[in-house]
């Protein structure tokens, strides 16, 4: 074995996990972060939840229905109907999950139908919907400062959540305005 001492292997196992192999060889475990590590054996999982900004989530193709569905998603949450959009996204993502694609893509759609919950939500004033729905989508899309993807079938997730967070800045003030414009929040297609 000690003729084997090398460099930690990185091995993609899962989407949200890395395995290091190679701990018991000679390298220093102490130097991860306890919450980040989880020990099996001789193995350390490391979760792996940031993708970098810029790598775009294009891999994925889609089928004839699921491009109508993203399209008439984004097509419905233009136009301010997003129970509409949801609905779209709700069959695109069902397909995704039974063709079990990357969870990426599954969660990635699944941010964007939390979208579509949070401008409703705005829309009817309820400072607790935005706040829990601005939550959820944030795991799975990311934050304007620190996106997850940098577009996503095409769609601009960092622009999105960057106009999505004026509305979240307004429902969690100490006296919401509820004055912002929903359909000021537009999906815009990085390739146009």
């Amino acid at each position: 074995m000690d003729e084997q001492r090398r460099g930690p292997q990185i091995v993609p196992i899962q989407p949200n996990a890395v395995f290091l192999a190679g701990i018991n060889n000679g390298l220093d475990a102490n130097s991860l972060d306890a919450d980040e590590v989880i020990p099996i054996d001789s193995l350390i999982v490391i979760p792996n939840t940031a993708r970098p900004v810029g790598i775009p989530m294009t891999g994925c193709n889609l089928s004839q229905d699921e491009q109508a569905w993203l399209e008439g998603g984004i097509a419905e949450f233009n136009n301010s109907r997003y129970w509409h959009a949801h609905e779209d996204w709700e069959e695109l993502w069902k397909s995704l999950k039974s063709r079990k694609v990357d969870f990426d893509y599954i969660l990635g759609i699944q941010g964007l139908i939390q979208t579509t919950a949070l401008m409703f939500q705005y829309e009817r004033k309820k400072k607790r919907g935005c706040l829990s729905m601005w939550s959820k989508l944030t795991e799975k899309l990311g934050t304007p400062d620190e996106p997850k993807f940098g577009n996503l079938w095409s769609i601009d997730i960092p622009l999105l959540l960057k106009e999505v967070s004026a509305f979240i800045d307004d429902a969690d003030s100490e006296g919401p305005k509820w004055n912002l414009q929903c359909s000021s929040v537009q999906i815009h297609n990085v390739n146009e």
